[in-house]
């Protein structure tokens, strides 16, 4: 009998959403709950309050996603992300990856 190698099935999740504990604010007062939320958030902030939440010091969404919306995964993948191209880029990779 000759056996067969099967590659592994990779199962996409659905997207999940967090509670309004643990939920983003946004400078422009925008709370987010999801990954989704989070895209729409960052393209209608402007320059200036994506700075505030991610500069040299500090990446505020890479802490959230990890601290609230618990995916270590993509905290990593955004850990050095400067731009808000690069960062919405990552976002929607992994999404599309990931989830259904």
């Amino acid at each position: 009998m000759l056996k067969t190698k099967h590659p592994k099935l990779k199962i996409k999740k659905t997207h999940p959403c967090v509670s309004k504990e643990k939920s983003f604010r946004a400078s422009s007062g925008e709370e987010v709950f999801d990954l989704l939320d989070l895209i729409k958030a960052i393209e209608n902030m402007s320059e200036n309050d994506f700075r505030i939440h991610v500069n040299p010091k500090k990446n505020e969404i890479k802490d959230w996603i990890r601290d609230s919306f618990g995916d270590r995964i993509l905290a990593r993948a955004i850990r050095w992300t400067t731009t808000r191209e690069t960062t919405l880029k990552k976002i929607r990779e992994y999404m599309s990856q990931n989830y259904l």
